[in-house]
């Protein structure tokens, strides 16, 4: 599940830059 993996760090990279 490496892809998961990948994608919840995308989304929390992203949250990080939004705020």
């Amino acid at each position: 599940k490496l892809y998961e993996l990948t994608v919840d760090a995308i989304g929390k990279m992203e949250n990080t830059i939004k705020k």
